[in-house]
């Protein structure tokens, strides 16, 4: 009985031995070349040189799958020391805009002024130039609109601070919100262009599921890393 020779190009090399730890590769090629010799025919037997060629051959791709299994682990390992530099940061994630002014109050005694209020800022990003993007905050309490137009903002990620343009919406702002912020494009050609609206938000805490940083952000939720727009 004839044997054909086991050779790390057949499909055993490509279905069998994908995903198998390097044990697993050298088990399977020690049970594969007794299996050979014991079935080889005795007036044909295996060529050495045959042997020392498959041999080097599962050698190759038993270290090659130990190579992975290592770098699998670095970079597990990396992971999990720099989740901890994301606890406290704030980033921009997709999602609309509350947004709020500090108000002042003042002490009985006349002391400085502390400040109370939501969040200030929010973003929006843009593939293309925009000739001309309009903002749009919606009193939750009374309903009023307020709209300011920003000209010729250029592509990308843009963060906007309420305390910074609260003098530029028309009709002035007579409140401290909190407001529901919209946006629009329009170019000179008559194009609207897409637009994807931000939001800030704070990381709480950072877990690592299947060797994959998730940022856990409280009230907004669960971001991955590919999900950040910006980081503050």
């Amino acid at each position: 009985m004839s044997v054909s020779p086991v050779t790390a190009s057949s499909s055993t090399n490509s279905n069998t031995l994908s995903g198998l730890s390097a044990d697993d590769l050298s088990q399977q090629f020690l049970t594969m070349m007794v299996a050979q010799m014991q079935n080889q025919d005795p007036t044909n037997p295996m060529d050495n040189n045959e042997m020392v060629s498959q041999l080097a051959q599962f050698n190759m791709a038993s270290g090659i799958a130990s190579l992975n299994e290592t770098t699998q682990a670095v970079g597990g390992s990396l992971i999990t020391m720099g989740a901890s530099d994301w606890v406290g940061r704030s980033i921009m994630i997709k999602g609309d805009s509350t947004v709020s002014l500090p108000e002042s109050t003042v002490n009985d005694d006349g002391s400085a002024p502390a400040t109370t209020g939501g969040q200030p800022c929010f973003g929006v990003e843009n593939d293309t130039v925009v000739d001309h993007l309009t903002i749009t905050l919606t009193d939750q309490k009374t309903g009023t609109v307020y709209t300011q137009t920003v000209d010729d903002v250029a592509a990308g990620v843009h963060r906007y601070d309420l305390n910074e343009i609260k003098g530029e919406f028309s009709p002035a702002l007579d409140s401290s919100g909190p407001f529901d912020v919209k946006f629009s494009a329009l170019n000179d050609s008559g194009e609207a262009p897409a637009l994807t609206s931000l939001k800030v938000s704070k990381v709480q805490s950072v877990s690592i599921v299947g060797g994959t940083a998730q940022l856990e952000l409280g009230v907004d939720g669960v971001a991955s890393l590919s999900e950040i727009y910006a980081v503050e």
